[in-house]
């Protein structure tokens, strides 16, 4: 027996396993012929008045349980020496007549009518299970036909790879045993990750800070935004360096543009304020600093002497911008002369800074306000707001 013949013995036996299944009969009956009360037979069934019902349509012929067996049309199909008659009972285009006609063609070597037969049946019934089982019982009967279409079919049926290869001893292996460390490497994945790519989707959140150190020729303007664009947290190495670079890049681009500008800390934030000192001209980056001054475990509301000490450093910080911030500081100023009225006193040079500072009133005349020097006083600056 070469090897081939044993594959191929071993494909048409599991073929007619699969295409013969078993009884399904209770363990009570082992012949399957318990289908209800005594006196019945398998094919119908007593209704209310005593008649029988008409009886069930033909059994699959490929259905190799005990019940099928038993099937009356099937005994008469195996047994009919004119068999042309007996298919006139049947419902012309139903699955029945597909699978009897099939299985008569098929035993009498009728493969070309049985091809354009099998192909109308799969357009009229996609999901027929009797097909199904046709399909195996044709390439087995099949196989001597059409030997390569048979093992095919039966390999793809029965999920068969013949993928092995021959051991040959002494033979030389043409795969390599073991991997090239070079070709692990990290800066040849990174190489792969960046290529023909302008961002950073391809690298993950834990490879950024070691791209960041390591690898920083590898961020053009558009990869380092990127990278700045999913950084989280102020301890990212080097986060100043990028962030200058980021607003080199980019002139025209404000503080709080990317999530982490909100996240610094007070010494990224004075780092950044000695190299562009043009930042204290941003609200936002005021009020990122102004927020670091709060006492990291200190209550400024019901601590006073807290609130005075963060009052005096957020004052000291603001003294020195411009008119568009005056509103800030007027808030600042507010809250010192509250704090002091809580202790029965009042500040006289923070009561002459408060009211030093321009607003908009009622009673100032329109045409004073209508000159150019005071066009620069903010509309949020009304003595109504510091009540």
């Amino acid at each position: 027996m070469t090897r081939t013949d044993f594959l191929v013995g071993g494909a048409l036996a599991a073929a007619c396993v699969l295409s013969c299944p078993v009884s399904r009969a209770d363990d009570g009956d082992p012949f399957g012929l318990d289908d209800g009360p005594p006196g019945d037979t398998p094919n119908s069934v007593l209704i209310p008045d005593g008649e029988p019902a008409p009886a069930r349509p033909p059994a699959d012929p490929f259905d190799g349980n005990s019940t099928s067996l038993i099937d009356p049309f099937l005994e008469r199909f195996a047994l009919a020496g004119d068999r042309d008659a007996l298919f006139a009972e049947l419902i012309p285009g139903s699955d029945a007549h597909f699978a009897y006609l099939s299985r008569h063609l098929l035993n009498s070597g009728d493969f070309g009518a049985l091809d354009a037969l099998v192909a109308a049946w799969i357009e009229n019934h996609p999901e027929s299970e009797s097909r199904d089982r046709f399909s195996l019982r044709h390439a087995i009967l099949a196989y001597d036909r059409e030997p390569r279409r048979s093992l095919d079919f039966l390999a793809g049926k029965l999920g068969l790879e013949f993928d092995h290869q021959r051991d040959v001893p002494g033979a030389r292996a043409e795969i390599p045993a073991a991997f090239d460390p070079a070709s692990l490497a990290a800066g040849v994945f990174l190489k792969e990750a960046l290529e023909d790519a302008d961002d950073l989707d391809s690298v993950t959140a834990e490879a950024l800070p070691w791209l960041a150190a390591e690898h920083p020729e590898a961020l053009d303007k558009a990869r380092r935004h990127a990278l700045l664009k999913r950084v989280t947290a102020p301890t990212f190495p080097g986060l100043v360096r990028l962030l200058l670079s980021d607003f080199a890049d980019n002139p025209g681009r404000s503080f709080g543009a990317l999530p982490i500008h909100g996240k610094l800390l007070s010494p990224q934030l004075a780092e950044l304020r000695e190299a562009r000192p043009e930042l204290m001209r941003s609200g936002k980056f005021l009020d990122a600093w102004l927020r670091r001054l709060l006492p990291a475990d200190g209550d400024i509301v019901r601590d006073v002497a807290a609130r005075e000490a963060y009052l005096r450093e957020a004052w000291d910080f603001l003294r020195d911008t411009g008119s568009p911030f005056d509103a800030r500081k007027a808030r600042v100023l507010v809250h010192q002369l509250g704090t002091g009225l809580q202790r029965g006193e009042v500040d006289p040079e923070i009561l002459v800074r408060f009211l030093a500072l321009p607003r908009r009133a009622a009673f100032l005349s329109p045409e004073y306000l209508a000159r150019p020097e005071h066009g620069r006083i903010p509309e949020g600056l009304d003595s109504d707001g510091y009540d």
